[in-house]
């Protein structure tokens, strides 16, 4: 089928250091927080076709690959936590991304105190406090899982040819 044909050809053009990334949990600096949160690398066909992939992805691999600059392209990483199916993935600079193991030596993997005191004291918390939680949360529950099995932003999505195929058979439907 073209879809997988183009994405082996796609695949097999990113550098194995890049590639041996996909899966990986680590944390980063937040643009809305400030804050250092988890995150899970992503493969680029862990994504919706539309916009995260065929626009912004594909623009940035383009563009490493005019400068032969594969092996410093940013990671294309869901953040845990995240709510907004359309605001869940970005892009990371390499020397920004802090492995998990790192992460752990600078306790970035458990909820800061002042969030625990609130929860166990039963007091409201913020929304970003919320999303630290549901990060921690997310994080802990993909740890133990193999890299290429972790979530995905838990988000179900169709590929082009899906779709397309989709449209054919509401068009032969209406037909009849």
């Amino acid at each position: 089928m073209k879809f997988e044909k183009e994405r082996e050809k796609v695949l097999s053009e990113i550098p194995a250091t890049v590639k041996a990334m996909f899966g990986q949990i680590g944390f980063s600096t937040s643009d809305e927080t400030g804050e250092l949160v988890p995150l899970l690398v992503l493969n680029p066909y862990d994504v919706p076709p539309k916009p995260v992939r065929d626009v912004y992805w594909f623009d940035m691999f383009s563009k490493n690959k005019r400068s032969k600059k594969l092996k410093k392209m940013s990671y294309l990483v869901y953040w845990y936590g995240s709510v907004d199916p359309d605001d869940c993935y970005s892009f990371i600079e390499q020397m920004d991304f802090i492995s998990y193991e790192n992460g752990e030596k600078r306790d970035l993997g458990i909820l800061p105190k002042s969030i625990q005191d609130k929860i166990d004291e039963n007091l409201p918390l913020s929304e970003e406090e919320e999303w630290q939680v549901r990060a921690i949360k997310e994080m802990e529950e993909d740890l133990p899982k193999a890299p290429e099995e972790r979530r995905r932003g838990n988000i179900g999505f169709k590929e082009r040819h899906e779709m397309l195929g989709d449209a054919k058979d509401s068009d032969k439907k209406r037909k009849r």
